[in-house]
């Protein structure tokens, strides 16, 4: 349902008027596939990329990339799962491979209305780079 909502909202960041998005899909850059994990939603430019079946071919590095969480409090704490340091390091992989164009954004949505402490424990453990649209904020885009 969150995915569905972040799916109708969004993008949150993207700039440009031509957006498309994917759902579930792995992501391809320089040609070769980045981790064995997915996103649950990437918005991107239709002039600077292109879908293949369940990969995301980003030509000019625009996108935005949307891990969502119905409750951060779930994947996010002061001791991160294994799980979660998995995600979090899949999302940081493909960071570190588009992290030259500031076009790139990378969001954790979740309903949870208050996130401020979530966000500094992703900053503490060096995920500054990802942004957190909390539920307020969703309530605000509605």
């Amino acid at each position: 349902m969150l995915e569905y909502i972040a799916q109708e909202l969004g993008p949150f960041g993207l700039e440009g008027r031509n957006c498309d998005y994917s759902c579930r899909s792995n992501f391809i850059y320089d040609e070769k596939q980045i981790g064995s994990a997915d996103f649950d939603l990437i918005f991107f430019n239709r002039e600077s990329a292109e879908y293949y079946e369940d990969c995301i071919y980003i030509k000019e590095d625009e996108g935005e990339f949307i891990e969502c969480k119905t409750d951060v409090r779930t994947f996010i704490s002061e001791e991160l799962s294994h799980t979660s340091q998995k995600k979090l390091n899949f999302i940081k992989s493909v960071y570190e491979s588009l992290k030259v164009n500031p076009k790139c954004l990378f969001f954790i949505v979740t309903f949870r209305k208050n996130v401020a402490i979530y966000e500094d424990i992703l900053k503490k453990n060096n995920y500054e780079f990802i942004s957190i649209i909390s539920g307020k904020e969703l309530l605000n885009k509605v």
